[in-house]
């Protein structure tokens, strides 16, 4: 994808991993394996490891059209979406090579056409290493990551504009207009 090799590059990169939009005939598994296959590492692309990423992301799909009171299969209904919009990061920890951080994340979704938005705010660990000439996502940098927050706590869920985003420390992603 051609993300550069800086701490930043690094967090584009999981930005962009982070950022899922389903709607019409885009379903959240064909938007979850897209991911798996343009950001995870080679050496984490096994047969094994797609059948594992697959049975996760047909779960995740049936979950949300559940939660959405849509059907199974085929399309979206008209006006009805569920999107993962980042808001913001926090650093874990950071060298030329892997770069772990937090990610705050809004979820919205809508039923149909007529009906309102729904949202919530959710928080990630995710982490990516320098692989081949471009960030990657790889289970050895998730696990460090994991290993680096251990006994640490989590932080804050808010939402940005509100001072307590800023005591948590996120640093806000501005979306682009």
């Amino acid at each position: 994808m051609g993300f550069p090799h800086t701490t930043e590059g690094a967090v584009a990169m999981l930005v962009e991993t982070n950022a899922t939009e389903a709607k019409g005939d885009q379903s959240m598994a064909d938007e979850l394996m897209g991911t798996f296959e343009s950001y995870t590492s080679k050496a984490d692309q096994t047969a094994e490891n797609r059948e594992k990423a697959k049975a996760h992301a047909l779960k995740s799909d049936q979950a949300l059209r559940r939660s959405l009171g849509i059907p199974a299969k085929g399309e979206m209904p008209e006006g009805s979406y569920v999107r993962a919009t980042v808001l913001g990061f926090q650093i874990v920890e950071s060298s030329s090579d892997e770069v772990s951080v937090w990610m705050l994340s809004r979820v919205t979704l809508r039923r149909g056409e007529r009906a309102r938005e729904d949202g919530s705010y959710t928080r990630n660990l995710l982490a990516a290493q320098w692989e081949d000439g471009d960030w990657k996502v790889t289970g050895r940098s998730q696990r460090r990551a994991i290993e680096a927050v251990a006994g640490r706590g989590r932080p804050a869920i808010v939402a940005p504009g509100d001072a307590k985003f800023n005591r948590a420390q996120w640093t806000a992603i501005r979306q682009a207009s």
